[in-house]
């Protein structure tokens, strides 16, 4: 699913950083004032990262895409910023080392993730002034250290994967592919790469689906589909998990509850159960 929202004046190019492709919003302009807006971002002491921000495809929402509402966003620099209310009140948005804090009329709110940041602004500001966490038009904004933080040791290499079929399905979130994966341990599977685009509104939910499939792969307590691991590709978030032939989840779950087949009955209230 395709959205489009204005974005003047921008150009897209190309950083990379440690090894990863990263898309950055840049004013139009010679590579000069490029670079020297950056060096001036930095030496402001609320310059980001790059390599930090979850992406290189998830570059922030853009704010002018928030109408009248709050939000975060990074801008053309990689700086996060917040923008309070009506008259766009603007300000930066600093990682400690900790967790993220913004000042705001003097007062100072914190969080270990961008989600309790927002809970604790929210805590304050209410209404127009209440930062928007449902879904927008613009790319959603997601920091690479949330989903280390959640899911870290699930981050897989690109060059495990050979493709072997490019659209096995389809959704308003993108497209999945048949690949098969080489393990550390040498050993081959077929699984399913679930790409989600960088102009999906279902980025953050899909951040959210790696943590919670990321936990419940540690336990055997889960008949659930297994997730094998995720990376950044240069336009969308990769979702990685075992192959099952006939289609999704859903789909094999609804087929086992309306089957007339006892065993395949039995099987459904098995994984109900579990």
């Amino acid at each position: 699913e395709s959205t489009e929202y204005d974005e003047p004046n921008q150009d897209i190019t190309t950083n990379r950083t440690q090894g990863e492709t990263t898309l950055v919003k840049v004013p139009s302009g010679s590579e000069a004032q490029k670079e020297q807006s950056n060096q001036d971002a930095k030496q402001s002491g609320s310059y980001l990262e790059l390599d930090k921000i979850w992406t290189p495809a998830y570059y922030g929402d853009d704010k002018h895409g928030m109408g009248h509402r709050s939000g975060l966003y990074s801008d053309e620099h990689g700086n996060l910023k917040l923008t309070v209310g009506k008259k766009h009140r603007t300000f930066d948005v600093k990682w400690n080392g900790e967790k993220y804090e913004v000042e705001i009329d003097g007062r100072r709110f914190t969080g270990r993730y961008l989600s309790k940041l927002t809970e604790d602004v929210n805590r304050v500001f209410r209404g127009d002034e209440s930062i928007v966490t449902t879904p927008r038009k613009c790319a959603s904004l997601v920091y690479h250290r949330d989903l280390v933080s959640c899911a870290g040791d699930m981050q897989i290499n690109k060059s495990s994967l050979e493709v072997r079929e490019n659209a096995i399905g389809k959704g308003s979130f993108g497209e999945v592919a048949l690949a098969d994966y080489m393990d550390s341990q040498g050993t081959k599977s077929q699984v399913a790469i679930k790409r989600v685009s960088q102009t999906s509104p279902h980025t953050l939910g899909s951040a959210m689906e790696v943590a919670v499939l990321a936990s419940i792969s540690k336990t055997h307590k889960f008949n659930l589909i297994k997730l094998i691991g995720w990376y950044l590709d240069t336009d969308a978030l990769c979702i990685v998990t075992e192959y099952m032939p006939g289609g999704c989840l859903a789909n094999y779950l609804e087929g086992l509850y309306n089957s007339s087949d006892l065993v395949q009955q039995r099987e459904f209230r098995g994984f109900v159960k579990d």
